[in-house]
């Protein structure tokens, strides 16, 4: 039986909608180019504040009159990959990083590049544009950060520990200040361009290596109930990096799948939803969690619901809780 409306216990699935664009009269020509047209700085307001729609569209009207425009282009790539499309991410970057000149201007296409890998499970990948964004600004924390993880992943922890030391240094300490001051005012204008591309760019947010990486699954077949899950899932120690979908979406029971050195993790995660059961995996693949949604959430929803109705007088209720 298809469900029209979802009803969880650990779920607030409230149901987002997008606003429909109100459709305005016939203009004349004069007036239609009169109307101004979305720049990137207009679109990545719009990015920063979460307004996704809006910065997609913005982001298109700037690549409809500039198709080479890079700021754009990373900008519609860092959405794609906030959406967990890493695929498409990835297809913007790799040309950007391929024809980027080779200094610190071009060190967060690397960064981006790399992370997006990272997020999608391609170590090796990550690994060499990582190196790469590193070499080309060496003092950049995140880079050291994003490094650091992806050495994580592919089991040179020793490796791992010095880069995510070094990251900490340059987050604590303003060395490019220091560099300033021993070599006079010549610094200004190389360290504006040092400096530029991490003011104006809009960049993937970064994961704390101390941060376990989760991944959610529908496994019961109710449209939206992962991303539901993802936006009350409140929790500093976990970060949502990708939804997806179990084929056949035939999970009886809620479980939660781990790699062996989060079993920590996993417990505490289980412990929020009830009967959720533990299961020990090789590789989540992109996360260090896996959160896979059965059918079992629905039905304590359906009870509740039933509660709900029933303190109401018989009255169907919908409701979510």
């Amino acid at each position: 039986m298809r469900h029209e409306f979802t009803l969880l216990s650990a779920v607030c699935a409230g149901t987002m909608l997008l606003a429909c664009a109100n459709v305005a009269p016939r203009q004349s020509a004069a007036v239609a180019d009169a109307v101004p047209v979305a720049s990137y700085e207009q679109a990545r307001a719009h990015h920063l504040a979460g307004r996704l729609q809006l910065a997609r569209e913005a982001y298109l009207n700037v690549l409809a009159r500039e198709p080479a425009d890079v700021n754009a282009r990373n900008g519609l790539a860092t959405l794609h990959a906030e959406q967990g499309e890493f695929d498409q991410a990835i297809a913007f970057w790799r040309p950007l990083t391929a024809g980027a000149a080779q200094g610190p201007d071009s060190a967060f296409l690397f960064r981006n590049l790399g992370y997006a890998y990272f997020l999608q499970g391609d170590y090796a990948s990550a690994l060499a544009a990582l190196e790469k964004a590193c070499v080309l600004d060496p003092l950049s924390h995140r880079a050291w950060q994003h490094l650091g993880q992806a050495l994580d992943k592919l089991g040179q922890g020793e490796r791992a520990q010095l880069m995510y030391r070094q990251a900490r240094t340059l987050e604590s300490h303003d060395f490019k200040a220091d560099y300033a001051a021993t070599q006079g005012s010549t610094i200004a204008a190389i360290d504006s361009a040092v400096r530029a591309p991490e003011q104006a760019k809009v960049e993937l947010a970064p994961v704390l290596a101390e941060s376990a990486l989760l991944e959610i699954r529908n496994g019961n077949g109710v449209t939206g109930m992962a991303a539901a899950t993802a936006r009350t899932l409140k929790d500093p120690d976990l970060r949502v990096v990708r939804l997806s979908n179990q084929k056949g979406f035939d999970v009886l029971q809620t479980r939660v799948e781990y790699q062996g050195a989060y079993r920590e993790a996993a417990e505490r995660l289980a412990q929020r939803f009830g009967d959720a059961t533990l299961r020990e995996v090789d590789n989540c693949k992109a996360a260090d969690l896996r959160l896979v949604i059965g059918h079992d959430l629905l039905r304590k929803g359906e009870k509740k619901a039933a509660r709900v109705g029933a303190a109401n007088g018989g009255k169907k209720v919908l409701t979510a809780s």
